[in-house]
């Protein structure tokens, strides 16, 4: 990327490092529920409007999705079982 002017350098520094705080936060989140096997993947990828955001890669969220499925169907026949 040409940044010519230093203002436009600033913006461009403020972004990369709000990615790299979302794909940290992302990496914790993850932790917490203890998926540390999962590779988010965060990269630039189109979205399902036809816009590209900085994210998960199309694999970790199919794979996030699911495991909290799967979460919520055991939380759930648990509170059922009380």
């Amino acid at each position: 990327m040409n940044v010519e002017y230093p203002e436009q350098r600033e913006i461009h520094g403020i972004a990369r490092t709000i990615r790299e705080l979302h794909a940290a936060m992302d990496r914790a989140i993850l932790a917490c529920y203890g998926w540390d096997d999962l590779e988010p993947g965060h990269d630039f990828y189109p979205n399902d409007r036809g816009q590209t955001r900085y994210t998960l890669s199309p694999e970790a969220r199919r794979e996030v999705l699911a495991r909290l499925v799967e979460l919520n169907l055991e939380i759930a026949g648990r509170e059922r079982s009380l």
